[in-house]
């Protein structure tokens, strides 16, 4: 998968962004920073297309791919292969320098040069592993570029340095450098090892002279000669006694130099051609040939050149014959959901090969499967399988033609051994006899709508045509692109779609269009059609899903002018942020000197020709459009801040003369439409209510309090009403728990005492400070415990399978009035609610349930008290839902949107704003319905779920689950789930399972749960991913026992059961014995050999310190493997150990003294030990025939 990705930097900030640049011109930007663009549009295997992403700046930006199977895994459901835009990219143009490598102690510098030849831009790279290194440069000219210089000089050059993968860059970027020798010079600065080794070389982009490097034949067989050919030109012209080698990297890592010459000797064909010619005569090796080819040559200019190029090496060749092809249908729908093709191939030298091989359809559709196969050296049969959903989505009938198939010795060494063109034909099949996807996009049409008669079109309405298989209901989304993919419009909805064909209707704002200023034909992309099941079939096509017909931006609604055609040639130095939309058509000869920040949102038509000397401060954002012929002469000083929007007519013939704000009484934010009086109070309130009611009474009080409260009480008056109300309001709170033990498969015995331990825990926090509430139970292990009073609107993703207890906390009061409306009432509701949510939040968060439900569980005598081991509980508080007068029917019996709190939820207490009682369609008759209508999409959890669903979902970020809540309640909470992205989950272990299948389980559910009792398996695995030489223990260091090597997270570190198992798997060069002893850090009591000393050792006493060591049973054993050299007695003896016989006391020949000795230690004839190579006999006369010329008097040693 392969990106693009935009700097955003000026062109001549140079500064901005370094490295990125870089790495972007030599991807061939527009490209991804790690994965070249026109690289994987080269690749054979991949389908060339295109699709569109959103996100913050940066945020695709990626180097390490730590994360790229991960980011696979969740988005290749969702991404239609078969449709996108085929793309094709060119190679950057980019050539590279020699490479200047060394190393450097502290405080040491390293200089030396490097020739840069003409280019429009070059970038000067150091590499270097760990510290800090100073990085200068220095021009022919003698100018010092360092990153003080770059800083001051954006437009000249830039500098960055970051982490790169294991290591350290630092870049400078130099425009049109000048031509000639610079000098680099590398500093240690802080040195971490004695010596910090580096590189630099410089990347020149679009240079005159350019260096071309390639193979005669890039794969051959073991022992045929790679050629290597080079060929630089200046300006497309050859280049002549240059120097030209190759620095071959053989298969083992031993390097081999190539000298390329341009003499016509073979294998060079012509001689001064300006192609320079090598061979590589050493490819007895099979596998891959890696060479730096480089190019230099003294002169005006000087330059050099590297370029890398790749040959590999095979042991074997294949040939091939055709079997045939069999179309397979494997779900019986009578659609052929592969295709596949056969045929025999054989191997001179058999061997595990990967098979790539490409069908291709008369349109140059390709599709391209590869597979490992083992091939003998006789006839082997091979079967590659194509999809038949492919073959479909391309829609192109056949026959289709088996193009290429390509053998290569393995996925790492790419030694082709067959290379096959055009290998086979199919039948003429018909494209629409393979398998499809049940949704499919075929067509659309355009239909732009001109609202307002007035020649310009206020929508953009499309309808797609749509075939599906199967009936159901779905979601979709789409987006409207131009031409330069800019977003101009989006689109969402549901719609019910029949089998066969289907229209989808979106519409866009004309508006939108025009406002852009750019020509269609526009795109319909980012198209989304789902279900509500994971089961349900999907369609996603990410970039040009449709094209409109041709139209013109000019033929639609906007709002902006287009640029003038006539610019002036001297624009403002300083231009305003809001220009005006309708600009006078005849300026002003004479602007001032000083224009106002805020001009007048509505000036005058004829302004006055005798304007203020002192004009107001500030104007009237709001001008009368009548101003009066005979303005007062004497006008106030203090005019009001809030002048009436409608004001009496005529005005007071006696206005009052008092302008004391002191005075001057405040008016109602909210008066009646209909006063009370046709006598109103000469002093309204100063302090009128915030919420006026909305039915005035008929008959108000003739004396109206002073000063009425500004907050009401939250709670009834403490002297009751002498008709107090009779109406009780109830209160219904919610919630559900979970552990992560299972409590649900005990016998019922054990599933009723866990059932009363969790509901004495509940009743503790939840009830704390309200002695009128109470908590029941409604379900236990999926179990209904109660028909009566179940809430009315249970939340969708809350359902019993998904939680082992669920519970409803009820508290009641008698309400202030019948209604249950009052202000006291209501803050008495809000006041219950949230100390109930709050209780359980916070104890759940603080882990106190979990340690009052601990002590229950050990008091109860039908639980083991081994339970509460590792015990972990979670939860969450659901909406609670209200009942007046006990009639179970909630407040009114409709849901609306919540759009004036914005809390993204549907509500249900009678407050729905008088617009939406005018139509029904703002009203719901459950909630459900009411976020699918106005919440759909991402929003639909938060929707049914305000608080959150309390279930689990993956966090890749984080590498474990977290639950659907707010982040900010802490603990697992990981934030609101998106249920396009996110699937739920009853507990971590089942979303560990499932989605992050690459961490072990039993550590991703504990981290999952944030648990601090999980101490690892115990068991064992190969110790260097622990930090070990020979196997570790699964578990933590901190314990203090030596033998652990961490805790595992990731499921591909194998564990073993014994120390043995492992040590034989995975250490199969060190003896199963000590590998084990040294993984136990057990005594091991077998011996040794010591090389160096002669001499064995036990390793209790003595530990080898290499552990590829033989080790023996016995000493015995030690001295005549492991020391053969030396007999076993003067073994012995150099290992310590006195051998109760010295020596055999028979004869050998001291040919040093050239007498026949005795083997024994001591005067003579003893002539001492005897080697182990000496020859033994068993008397003096035996031993002097070895001597002739001596008797057997003097042949003794005497």
């Amino acid at each position: 998968m392969a990106g693009d990705y935009n700097t955003g930097c000026a062109s001549t900030a140079l500064s901005c962004r370094t490295l990125d640049r870089l790495l972007l011109a030599v991807s061939g930007s527009p490209g991804d920073t790690i994965v070249p663009k026109w690289s994987a549009h080269n690749l054979v295997g991949t389908s060339k297309l295109v699709f569109s992403s959103v996100g913050s700046d940066e945020s695709a930006k990626h180097r390490p791919l730590i994360e790229s199977v991960q980011v696979f895994d969740q988005i290749q459901g969702s991404v239609a292969t078969g449709l996108g835009t085929s793309l094709s990219a060119t190679d950057p143009d980019c050539q590279i320098t020699r490479v200047l490598a060394g190393s450097v102690a502290q405080s040491e510098t390293f200089t030396a040069s490097l020739d840069l030849d003409g280019t429009t831009e070059a970038y000067v790279v150091l590499s270097f592993p760990s510290g800090m290194l100073g990085f200068t440069l220095t021009s022919p000219d003698g100018t010092v570029i360092d990153p003080t210089y770059a800083t001051n000089n954006p437009t000249v050059a830039g500098y960055e340095s970051s982490v790169f993968y294991d290591g350290n860059i630092a870049v400078y970027n130099l425009v049109n450098p000048a031509v000639g020798s610079w000098t680099v010079q590398v500093t240690g600065d802080a040195v971490v090892e004695a010596q910090t080794v580096f590189v630099v070389n410089a990347f020149l982009f679009q240079p005159d002279i350019k260096l071309e490097a390639w193979l005669a034949t890039s794969s051959v067989l073991v022992g045929t000669p790679l050629v290597y050919l080079a060929k630089p030109t200046d300006s497309g012209s050859p280049i002549l006694g240059a120097t030209a080698k190759a620095t071959v990297a053989l298969p083992d890592g031993t390097l081999m130099t190539v000298n390329l010459l341009d003499d016509g000797v073979y294998p060079d064909t012509v001689a001064n051609d300006g192609v320079y010619t090598g061979s590589l005569v050493n490819t007895s090796q099979s596998g891959n040939y890696r060479a730096a080819v480089s190019v230099e040559k003294a002169g005006s200019p000087s330059f050099t050149r590297e370029a890398f190029v790749l040959g590999t090496a095979a042991t074997s060749i294949v040939s091939s014959s055709i079997r045939g092809e069999n179309p397979r249908d494997t779900d019986d729908d009578t659609l052929y959901n592969f295709l596949d093709i056969s045929f025999y191939m054989t191997a001179d030298v058999a061997g595990n090969f990967l098979l790539v091989a490409t069908l291709t359809d008369s349109a140059g559709n390709e599709q391209t499967v590869s597979q490992p196969v083992a091939i003998a050296n006789v006839a082997t049969p091979v079967t590659v399988t194509f999809d038949g959903k492919t073959i479909y989505d391309n829609g192109v009938n056949g026959p289709y033609t088996l193009s290429s198939v390509r053998l290569i010795e393995s996925e790492y060494v790419l030694a082709s051994v067959a290379d096959l063109v055009d290998v086979y034909s199919t039948a003429a099949y018909d494209y629409n006899q393979f398998q499809r996807n049940p949704l499919r996009l075929v067509g659309g049409t355009t239909n732009p709508v001109d609202n307002n008669a007035n020649s310009l079109y206020d929508l953009l309405n499309i309808n797609l045509a749509v075939e599906s298989d199967i009936l159901g209901d779905y979601q979709w989304s789409a987006t409207l692109r131009d031409e330069y993919d800019t977003e101009l419009d989006f689109d969402y909805g549901s719609v019910t779609l029949a089998v066969g064909s289907n229209t989808l209707g979106l519409s866009f704002a004309g508006i939108e269009i025009g406002n852009n200023l750019v020509d269609g034909p526009y795109f319909v992309s980012d198209v989304i059609l789902f279900g509500s099941s994971s089961s349900d079939p999907s369609l996603v096509i990410g970039s040009k899903a449709y094209t409109t017909d041709a139209l013109l931006w000019t033929q639609f609604e906007r709002t902006i002018s287009p640029p003038s055609k006539s610019p002036t040639s001297s624009p403002t130095a300083k231009p305003t942020a809001t220009p005006t939309e309708s600009p006078t058509e005849s300026p002003t000869k004479n602007p001032t000197a000083s224009p106002t920040k805020k001009p007048t949102l509505a000036p005058s038509a004829k302004p006055t020709l005798a304007p203020s000397a002192r004009p107001t401060l500030p104007p009237s954002a709001n001008p009368t459009a009548s101003p009066t012929k005979k303005p007062t002469q004497a006008p106030s000083a203090k005019p009001t801040l809030a002048p009436s929007a409608r004001p009496t007519l005529p005005p007071s013939a006696n206005p009052t003369a008092k302008t004391d704000s002191s005075t001057i009484p405040k008016p109602t934010l909210a008066p009646s439409a209909k006063p009370t009086s046709a006598k109103p109070t000469a002093i309204p309130t100063a302090k009128p209510t915030g919420a006026p009611t909305k039915v005035p009474t008929k008959i108000p009080t003739r004396s109206p309090t002073s000063a009425p409260s500004d907050f009401p009480s939250s709670y009834p008056s403490l002297m009751p009403s002498s008709q107090p109300s009779v109406v009780v309001q109830t209160i219904r709170t919610p919630g559900f728990i979970s552990t992560n033990k299972e409590f649900c498969s005990l016998s019922d015995a054990e599933r009723q005492a866990f059932t009363e331990a969790a509901l004495a825990s509940i009743e503790e926090f939840a009830c704390t400070g309200s002695e009128t509430c109470a908590a029941s139970l409604t379900s236990s292990c999926g179990q209904d415990l109660t028909a009566q009073h179940k809430l009315s609107s249970s939340r969708w993703l809350q359902a019993s399978n998904n939680w082992q207890v669920e519970y409803v906390v009820v508290d009641t009061f008698t309400c202030e009035k019948a209604s249950c409306s009052s202000p006291s009432d209501v803050a008495r509701v809000n006041a219950i609610v949230e100390m109930i949510t709050a209780n359980m939040n916070d104890s759940m968060s603080s882990g106190k349930f979990k340690e009052t439900f601990t002590v229950k569980i050990i008091q109860s005598a039908a639980l083991n008290s081994n339970l509460v081991e590792c015990l972990m509980v979670w939860g969450i508080v659901g909406a609670a839902e209200i009942d007046v007068g006990g009639n179970g029917t909630g407040r009114t019996g409709v849901f609306y949107p919540d759009w004036e709190h914005l809390s993204g939820t549907c509500l249900q207490d009678g407050n729905q704003p008088a617009y939406m009682e005018l139509s029904t369609s703002w009203l719901s008759s459950s909630l459900e319905e009411c976020c699918l209508q106005f919440y759909p999409g991402w929003n639909f959890n938060k929707c049914m779920n305000p608080s959150g669903s309390g279930l689990w979902y993956v966090s890749h970020d984080s590498g474990k689950c977290v639950t659907d809540c707010d982040e900010a309640n802490g603990g697992t909470c990981g934030g609101f789930a998106n249920l396009l992205s996110n699937n739920l989950y009853s507990n971590p272990r089942s979303c560990c399972e499932a989605e992050l299948f690459y961490r072990y389980l039993e550590f991703c559910e504990a981290d999952s749960l944030l648990s601090e009792c999980y101490e690892g398996t115990g068991l064992f695995y190969r110790g260097d991913n622990g930090g070990k030489e020979v196997c570790a223990r699964d578990c933590d260091p901190a314990s203090g026992d030596t033998t652990c090597g961490g805790i595992v997270e990731d499921a591909y570190i194998v564990l073993y059961e014994t120390a043995e198992e492992c040590c034989s798997a995975e250490y199969n060069w060190i003896n199963v014995d000590l590998c084990a002893a040294r993984t136990t850090q057990t005594s091991f009591g077998k011996y040794w050999p010591d090389k160096d000393n002669s001499k064995c050792l036990k390793d209790s006493e003595m530990p080898s310190g290499q552990l590829d060591v033989e080790v023996y049973d016995s000493l015995e054993e030690c001295c005549a493997s492991g020391i053969f050299w030396l007999t076993e007695a003067k073994c012995f003896t150099a290992s310590g150990i006195a051998s109760e016989e010295l020596g055999t006391s028979k004869f050998y020949v001291d040919w040093i003294k050239e007498y026949c000795v005795k083997d024994c230690e001591g005067a003579a004839p003893c002539g001492g030990l005897a080697q182990a190579w000496d020859p033994l006999y068993n008397s003096a006369i035996d031993c002097c025939a070895r001597l002739p010329g001596r008797t057997a008097q003097n042949c003794i040693y005497k």
